[in-house]
């Protein structure tokens, strides 16, 4: 479980991103492949990044 962490706390272990971009990720997940990713676990109102599956996820990202 210790992979688990907020929105705060995964721009504390990715500098490169903001919360704000973070959230801007977590808000067009259906639409990026992010919720297919796993790395999205959401408890009643709360939001967690999985950080192993969301660093997957953004390296996804940057291949042709």
């Amino acid at each position: 479980m210790s992979n688990l962490l907020t929105v705060e706390q995964t721009a504390q272990q990715i500098p490169a991103l903001t919360e704000a971009a973070i959230r801007w990720h977590l808000f067009n997940r259906k639409m990026n492949g992010l919720s297919k990713s796993g790395a999205v676990i959401k408890v009643g109102r709360r939001v967690f990044i999985d950080l192993p599956n969301f660093v997957g996820w953004l390296k996804s990202q940057g291949e042709d």
